[in-house]
């Protein structure tokens, strides 16, 4: 962990978060089919710190805190990582407030 790049780390960790949620967000799903439901998209998103927003949720932001400072990194660090830039804001940065 030490050598990687702020990057290198954040996609580590969004694959770990991914694997975590998706077997209770196919679950979710699952129980949705037959239902009707509206869907937003918008090709502009502006996503921010989302990875470290699952983490909260997941209840694991100290402790995962304490491991990347146990290895000498930062979790805090992947904050700051700049924005994908899908788009020049507008509407995605809408699109983005409607989805927090």
């Amino acid at each position: 962990m030490k050598d990687a790049k702020a990057w290198q780390l954040h996609e580590a960790l969004a694959g770990a978060v991914m694997a975590e949620i998706s077997p209770e967000w196919t679950k979710r799903s699952e129980t949705l089919l037959g239902e009707r439901r509206a869907f937003y998209l918008s090709a502009e998103f502006l996503v921010g710190r989302l990875v470290n927003n699952n983490v909260l949720c997941l209840g694991v932001y100290d402790e995962l805190e304490k491991l990347f400072a146990a290895e000498g990194a930062s979790l805090g660090e992947l904050e700051e990582i700049e924005d994908a830039a899908l788009g020049n804001g507008g509407l995605g940065r809408l699109a983005a407030c409607y989805l927090d």
